[in-house]
């Protein structure tokens, strides 16, 4: 039997017997701990998916020791900048052996898959481990062009097309149970409802040209240089053009869906986070100097 837990904001795939490292917790080593959310629990054939949580679930964890990782190294180099910062961070964990899956332990005789055969029992994988959904195994006719639906970018198309998400209808007639599966296998909770798919896959099925990313039909007055933001040059300012997006007070007001939209939008995910765009913007706005 096996389980997919939730600890820390991240999920493992665990059996009895396992051992894994996880986010700290504040617990005494030998004392035992129970994980009551539990996203899913097989047996063999026998799975039960949550929604979002496996109703009266429970995985019992016992503490074996608490440490910190190795030492990762923080880089920050802005190139002909002359600006270069250097730090080291260790991360804190707790060692846990898990006693029990819903009263299953370590002893227990339990049917087994062929996808638990090949997984050793000491080696707990995160739940995007397990085998992905499969809703077609090729396209009914020509695919549709998912990338029309906000929020879909090429990366995100090609992942749904290895589930078998092809069409438009498949999207709109997407159930909860889906959405908890997909959110699971892609890593990516609230997504779909966030920027809603369903509604979009719904109109675009009926005709629609679908939902353009769009902030300004043009600029107000004269546009911003976008290429004083270190990491946009001539190529992406155009893209942002393209999007409505003219000022740097637009891109200082970023929140987490305008950065995952345009993300998804341009194809360079973690770019606008990474390089800063919204600290630049904010201190280009007000007049500062560009970095």
């Amino acid at each position: 039997m096996y389980a997919v837990i939730k600890t820390g904001g991240k999920q493992y795939r665990v059996s009895p017997g396992d051992r894994l490292r996880v986010e700290s917790l504040k617990v005494d080593e030998g004392q035992s701990i129970e994980f009551d959310q539990v996203l899913m629990v097989g047996d063999g054939s026998d799975i039960t998916i949550g929604d979002p949580l496996v109703s009266q679930a429970v995985v019992v964890g016992k503490v074996v020791s608490h440490g910190r990782g190795k030492k990762v190294k923080i880089v920050k180099f802005r190139r002909r900048k002359h600006h270069r910062k250097q730090a080291g961070h260790r991360q804190n964990y707790t060692e846990l052996e898990i006693v029990s899956v819903n009263g299953s332990t370590a002893g227990a005789t339990t049917k087994t898959s062929p996808q638990q055969a090949a997984t050793p029992s000491n080696d707990s994988a995160p739940a995007a481990s397990l085998p992905p959904l499969k809703f077609l195994d090729a396209p009914n006719g020509e695919a549709d062009d998912l990338k029309k639906i906000l929020g879909i970018g090429p990366v995100l198309e090609e992942k749904l097309h290895g589930m078998g998400i092809y069409h438009f209808s498949q999207i709109a007639e997407f159930t909860d149970a889906d959405i908890q599966n997909i959110n699971t296998h892609l890593n990516f909770p609230g997504r779909i409802e966030r920027d809603e798919w369903i509604p979009q896959a719904k109109e675009l099925m009926q005709g629609g040209e679908g939902r353009k990313l769009k902030y300004l039909d043009g600029p107000e007055g004269e546009a911003d240089d976008l290429k004083l933001i270190s990491g946009v040059g001539p190529v992406l300012e155009g893209k942002l053009n393209d999007m409505g997006i003219y000022h740097f007070w637009q891109i200082g007001k970023f929140v987490q869906k305008d950065i995952d939209l345009v993300n998804d939008a341009m194809s360079f995910p973690g770019r606008i986070e990474r390089d800063e765009w919204i600290a630049q913007a904010q201190n280009l706005a007000q007049g500062g100097d560009p970095k």
